[in-house]
């Protein structure tokens, strides 16, 4: 039977809950997407979720409704995989809440580049041809076909990258 934590690591644990929760709050409540409610208990699902698909630090920029504009129950989300400044790597991780799940791609991909920002592009008409595979940069999309779902972009002022879910793959279009 596991120990509860006492004594000072049971106050660090504490402390530091208590720090990542309000960090979190506070980064969903600045996001470019949907504010995070601390009243809806989304800020500690998304901490949650986020240690769990291996972020090192709490999501960061929450975008609500993945398939549709009002889907409470989808959201894409980024954080740092790990603590190196020197060597910075971040995950790009799509919530899916939905019992009937219609992601058809892994719900968790590595980003190339620190994210700058986080949006959902839903009627971007954009040749899929443009688009690689994350881990065969020679492997592109389909030519003549264009993108038919959302988009996730990490972008701002002209540099970022895009992501779509195509075939069950994620493909990748990093843009500057």
């Amino acid at each position: 039977m596991p120990r509860e934590p006492s004594g000072r690591a049971g106050s660090r644990m504490l402390i530091a809950a208590g720090i990542a929760a309000g960090l979190l709050y506070l980064a969903g409540a600045a996001a470019l997407g949907t504010p995070l409610r601390a009243e809806d208990n989304g800020a500690a699902q998304l901490a949650r979720t986020a240690a769990a698909k291996g972020c090192q630090a709490g999501p960061t920029d929450y975008v609500a409704g993945y398939f549709a504009p009002g889907d409470a129950l989808s959201g894409v989300f980024w954080c740092r995989a790990n603590l190196d400044d020197l060597d910075p790597q971040f995950l790009i991780i799509v919530v899916d809440q939905h019992a009937r799940r219609p992601l058809s791609c892994p719900d968790t991909m590595r980003s190339v580049n620190r994210p700058l920002g986080l949006r959902i592009l839903r009627d971007a008409q954009v040749p899929l041809s443009w688009f690689h595979s994350p881990s065969d940069w020679e492997k592109t999309g389909p030519v003549g076909r264009h993108t038919t779902g959302p988009i996730i972009d990490t972008g701002d002022g002209g540099i970022g990258e895009q992501w779509i879910c195509h075939d069950g793959a994620w493909l990748l279009h990093v843009y500057h």
